[in-house]
């Protein structure tokens, strides 16, 4: 199957988090077509494998996207389309290097394509519950000639307060003004936490972000809600900040939405050196990058903390969840070679 062709079906059939049914039949029709072997299970998880042997290589990648269908369509060497760079791009390229080991016995080769990745993350979940591969690659973009070895962590929670409507020229701290403090007294916090931790880079610094804050008003009392999301990075103590909230919340209810563990995974093992030296192979210069987001490798680290792990896979990630989303056709044939190079070394070791 061509390459472009698989990719502007899997990008072609919009499927935000929720909604992969459709994306999941193209899968199971697209993995026959590839001689790989595919199943479904409980998550909704789309599971392919090609190959047998001693090792077992997986390949995580998410198949839903965010909200916000794009028009798809190619400009010269660029895809346009949402979930081209996150991460159907990363998809396309695990199922055609698995395909291309399809009668290896040396090693299976699985790629699962997960659900709720943009979510809960209960695809993900329903993977831990198996058994452990011997490496794992999470298909993210990080550009062909990079690798991803470490996620921020992240703390999200939802804040209401309702007090009652008083006039205005009474003075007494309303719902708004009280959360408004709130949040002040929370981003001054992650700005010492960011500094006595030495001030290093973005990665290294606590980053708050209010999402939204709104207020309704029906005559009696006023209720005002804020969403805050938080990224941080190893070290972080999450429960000390959450003792922080806790004792500068003046009377605001809290519930905490999502946490996800920071992580920075180990550089010296058999995957980093193959895909380093897959990366050369093509004439590249590899880097390693550490991102502010998160991702299912975040979970998958933190739990089967004795697997190797990266996250790889074609495309700019600045462009993920925006407008502009599009990835180079170029790059994405590039990475499919890495991987290739790469797991040839890893299964001939």
């Amino acid at each position: 199957m061509d390459e472009v062709d698989l990719l502007q079906g899997l990008v072609g059939i919009y499927s935000p988090t929720g909604q992969t049914e459709k994306v999941t039949q193209y899968l199971l029709t697209v993995a026959e077509r590839l001689g790989l072997k595919a199943t479904v299970d409980a998550a909704k998880n789309i599971r392919m494998s090609g190959g047998s042997g001693p090792k077992h290589i997986m390949f995580l990648c998410h198949v839903d996207t965010v909200l916000g269908e794009l028009k798809v369509h190619q400009e010269g060497p660029f895809l346009h389309g949402r979930g081209s760079v996150d991460a159907k791009g990363c998809l396309a390229s695990a199922m055609l290097v698995a395909s291309r080991f399809r009668e290896s016995t040396k090693g299976k080769v699985e790629v699962i394509a997960v659900v709720d990745e943009e979510g809960p993350s209960n695809g993900v979940r329903e993977v831990l519950k198996g058994d452990k591969p011997h490496l794992i690659i999470v298909g993210e973009p990080s550009g062909w000639d990079s690798i991803t070895i470490g996620y921020k962590g992240a703390l999200r929670f939802r804040s209401k307060m309702t007090t009652p409507k008083n006039h205005s020229g009474l003075m007494s701290q309303n719902s708004a003004e009280a959360c408004i403090e709130l949040w002040g007294t929370l981003e001054a916090y992650c700005v010492q936490e960011s500094e006595s931790a030495g001030g290093g880079g973005v990665f290294d610094m606590v980053s708050p972000t209010l999402l939204s804050i709104n207020s309704t008003d029906d005559g009696v009392n006023m209720t005002t809600t804020m969403e805050v999301d938080v990224r941080f990075p190893p070290g972080f103590d999450v429960s000390k900040f959450r003792a922080f909230i806790d004792l500068n919340r003046s009377g605001i209810a809290i519930d905490y939405t999502e946490e996800e563990p920071a992580v920075v995974v180990e550089k010296n093992n058999e995957l980093v050196k193959a895909m380093l030296w897959a990366i050369r192979r093509q004439e590249g210069e590899p880097t390693f990058k550490k991102k502010t987001g998160t991702a299912d490798m975040n979970i998958t680290a933190t739990t089967w903390n004795d697997v190797p792990i990266i996250a790889y896979g074609p495309g700019d990630s600045s462009l993920d969840h925006t407008p502009e989303e599009r990835i180079d056709v170029r790059e994405y044939r590039q990475a499919i070679e890495v991987l290739k190079e790469a797991l040839e070394r890893i299964l001939s070791g």
